[in-house]
């Protein structure tokens, strides 16, 4: 077996539909299997794999334990060599799965290669980004990034911009779709479950690098993620402060307590700022940005809360995952 592809779903049934659609239409040049593992949202996703996708090997959780926890039971039921991690919101490209596998059989030092992401009207994604830091994480605004896009902040050249079809490592890659091989993926543990949602990918990543991999960033390959669309929806405080959580997490594991600590202590300084500058804008302000700033607004004063109360809003934030339909 060439692949096991795992799609983790969660109340996205429509899009597991399409995701499931545009690998056979592909017609992949491998062999390959597909695992779906439904995260107890029980949407239909099992009648629809059933009634169209009889090939297609389900497993119904009766947990919603999180994506790293249920990408990493998925990987049980895995026999390929290679294991592709994808988003149901997410269409292949035309021999996307192949180019990508193709440079890990190529590469003996590769460790995880990921496509170039595209929105739906063919524009790109930020599909990598270096490692999280605090300087990056302080900085890491639209209007820099849309300032200096291959600033090395955010991982150097990007798939943002058009830099052709040349493979080049990185820092990390997005886990919209990301492929590994089987052995090293269980060689470093697998997905951290600390991570409930975010920056699971990134962890990966940085567990692969310090064991001597690389992560390459693979243009020539393409799939579209709506999803990452940020602006096609309007993302919610939770995900937003989970994203914070997820960052502490990660700072916690990899450099130490006291430097996951100054994270809070800055986040507590940068939301403290924005609620200033959003509150005397949202002042001078009326229509649809009005709107926007006032929604902006109640992120920041839940970031803030996130910052200061630190790991006790930490462990309450899984618990209450499950009854939240959050954007990616």
């Amino acid at each position: 077996m060439d692949l096991s592809i795992i799609i983790v779903n969660w109340n996205s049934v429509a899009e597991l539909r399409r995701c499931l659609s545009s690998i056979y239409a592909r017609r992949v040049g491998l062999i390959f299997q597909i695992i779906v593992i439904d995260n107890a949202s029980y949407d239909g996703s099992g009648d629809l794999v059933a009634a169209e996708f009889p090939s297609v090997f389900f497993i119904q959780s009766d947990v919603n334990a999180g994506f790293a926890a249920a990408n990493n039971r998925a990987v049980k039921s895995a026999t390929g060599r290679h294991i592709v991690f994808l988003n149901p919101d997410t269409e292949l490209g035309e021999n996307a799965l192949e180019l990508l596998s193709r440079e890990l059989d190529e590469r003996g030092d590769a460790g995880i290669a990921g496509p170039r992401l595209l929105n739906d009207d063919g524009t790109f994604q930020n599909s990598v980004q270096a490692f999280p830091g605090l300087a990056n994480q302080a900085l890491d605004t639209d209007f820099l990034r849309r300032l200096f896009p291959n600033s090395i902040l955010w991982g150097g050249a990007p798939s943002t911009v058009s830099a052709g079809d040349n493979t080049f490592e990185v820092d990390s890659v997005s886990g919209a779709c990301l492929m590994i091989s089987r052995r090293l993926f269980q060689q470093v543990g697998g997905f951290t479950e600390d991570f409930f949602m975010y920056s699971e990918d990134v962890d990966l990543c940085w567990k692969v690098r310090n064991a001597g991999g690389q992560v390459l960033h693979v243009p020539a390959a393409s799939v579209i993620h709506t999803g990452g669309q940020s602006s096609s929806r309007r993302v919610s405080h939770f995900s937003s402060v989970l994203q914070c959580d997820s960052r502490f997490r990660f700072f916690r594991r990899t450099r130490g307590s006291a430097y996951a600590r100054t994270y809070c202590l800055m986040m507590t300084l940068i939301a403290s700022v924005r609620l200033v500058i959003l509150g005397l804008a949202v002042v001078s302000t009326v229509g649809k940005r009005k709107s926007e700033r006032i929604h902006s607004l109640g992120k920041w004063i839940r970031i803030l809360g996130w910052s200061i109360g630190g790991q006790r809003w930490a462990s309450r934030l899984n618990a209450s995952v499950p009854r939240t339909r959050l954007s990616d």
